[in-house]
Parts: structure tokens; sequence; C-alpha cells
């Protein structure tokens, strides 16, 4: 019943709703599981800028289910979603710069939006601003000896 809702309410145009049936098809829920179908109903969502979809969309393309496996179009559908601060898509997208999977590895440009979602809770994040912190301030010190 929430399914057919949820479908007259996506098929009006509602990101919100694209998304939800993208979810609900995805894990099964009132249907048999597609990842296939869960990607087209994210597009549609993350085509109208939803950065949610846009995240869950990624993930499908750097996973290659329900797609075919694209590391380059999932970096930049997490780039998006990242634009939006969408926070757990900046951690993810921090950590395709920080490995240069499907994008020029950037190691500043990692750190930046670690340190952006460490700001925004991630204690992942922060490990790594943290690690990142610990490495400069042994770099310096190792710099300063004679």
């Amino acid at each position: 019943t929430a399914r057919r809702q949820w479908e007259d309410v996506a098929q009006s145009g509602s990101p919100q709703a694209q998304f939800m049936l993208g979810h609900l098809v995805q894990n099964g829920l009132g249907q048999p599981w597609s990842n296939a179908a869960a990607a087209g109903w994210y597009r549609l969502a993350a085509d109208q800028g939803l950065p949610e979809a846009q995240a869950a969309l990624a993930d499908l393309y750097l996973r290659g289910v329900g797609v075919e496996p694209s590391l380059e179009t999932g970096a930049q559908w997490l780039q998006r979603a990242a634009a939006a601060d969408h926070a757990p898509a900046v951690y993810q997208y921090a950590e395709l710069l920080l490995h240069g999977r499907g994008v020029q590895q950037d190691f500043d440009a990692a750190l930046a939006l670690f340190t952006r979602a460490a700001a925004s809770g991630s204690a992942e994040a922060a490990d790594f601003v943290a690690l990142a912190d610990h490495v400069r301030a042994g770099v310096e010190v190792a710099g300063a000896q004679p």
C-alpha cells in the first residue's frame, strides 16, 4: 500500500518519492528487490538534484550493481552530492580523492573534505584529519633537526 502511494507521488515528479521508491526496490520492501530498478528511480531523483539520490546512485556505479560499473560516473555523482553538503557523500568523495578512485588523486582536496566531514560530526573523517596532523607534525619535527 505504501509503495503504491509513493508511486503516485513519484509519477508527479517528486524527487523524494522517487528516491524512496529506489530505496524500497533496492531493499526488496513490498516488492522483489532490483538494483537496476533502484538505479532508475535514483537517477530520476538525482537528475533533479536530490543529494541522497545522487549518493545512492553513485554507490551503485562504484559497486557495479544494477548498472555498468564506472568509478568515474560514481565519482561524478558523489561530487554533486558532496557539493550539496550531503555529509556521507562529503566523506565518501574525500576517500575517492585520497585514493584516486574515479578521479585524479588529490591529497589536499581530500583533506579539505575530510575536515569538512569531521566538522559535521564524522568520526571516520576526524581520524583522517588527526592522522594528517600527526604526519604533518612529524615532518615538521624531522625537518627541524640538523
